[in-house]
């Protein structure tokens, strides 16, 4: 038996499982296995880090998990036998929000350093973030996208467009990659563990 470890885990926006019996998930039930976990094949899994879990979010349903029983880990998942859910919260604006700060991050870099930024990667941020408040359509969200895209030439500009796409998770996910080495992506980490701790009340 291991120690249980906390980790982040994303749900599908139905709050149910993936896989197996497709249960819904609660807070404070445990779910168990009996088999040994194997990573990606059997096991109730979580990353340490929730940029990691991000990468396998299905949905925008955060939760923090314990992970207990018979643990396996390599690099940014781990499998155990039981999953408890600490507690969940929808994380689509804090995501959407998340994107614009990595964005903003990149631009800013950027400019620091001397490179150009264009126009249509700041419009692409601004617009995101209207979008957030539910004051910029689908289609204007779109039209900035389209138009960073076309302007980018930076990780930089690739941040900004990424923050105007359409799913929450798609667009955090891929703004943190575009523009993050090393040394960002620990500060995306702890920003984005900040961000989606204050989600629990």
């Amino acid at each position: 038996m291991t120690r249980p470890v906390y980790a982040w885990h994303f749900l599908a926006n139905d709050r149910r499982l993936r896989y197996g019996t497709r249960q819904k998930v609660r807070t404070g039930v445990t779910i168990r296995i009996e088999q040994t976990p194997r990573l990606c094949y059997v096991g109730l899994h979580g990353s340490r880090l929730p940029l990691d879990a991000l990468q396998y979010a299905p949905g925008e349903i955060v939760c923090r998990v314990r992970i207990g029983g018979i643990i396996v880990e390599d690099g940014d998942k781990l499998a155990g036998q039981t999953r408890t859910v600490m507690w969940m919260a929808d994380a689509d604006k804090t995501l959407r929000e998340f994107a614009c700060w990595v964005a903003d991050q990149a631009l800013d870099a950027a400019e620091r350093n001397g490179l150009p930024v264009s126009a249509a990667s700041r419009e692409a941020v601004s617009v995101a973030r209207l979008r957030i408040k539910g004051k910029a359509t689908e289609e204007e969200l779109a039209a900035a996208r389209s138009a960073a895209w076309s302007a980018a030439w930076s990780a930089a500009d690739a941040a900004a467009g990424a923050a105007a796409r359409s799913a929450a998770r798609s667009a955090a996910r891929s703004a943190a990659w575009s523009a993050a080495d090393a040394a960002a992506r620990s500060a995306y980490n702890r920003k984005l563990t900040a961000m989606l701790t204050s989600l629990h009340r």
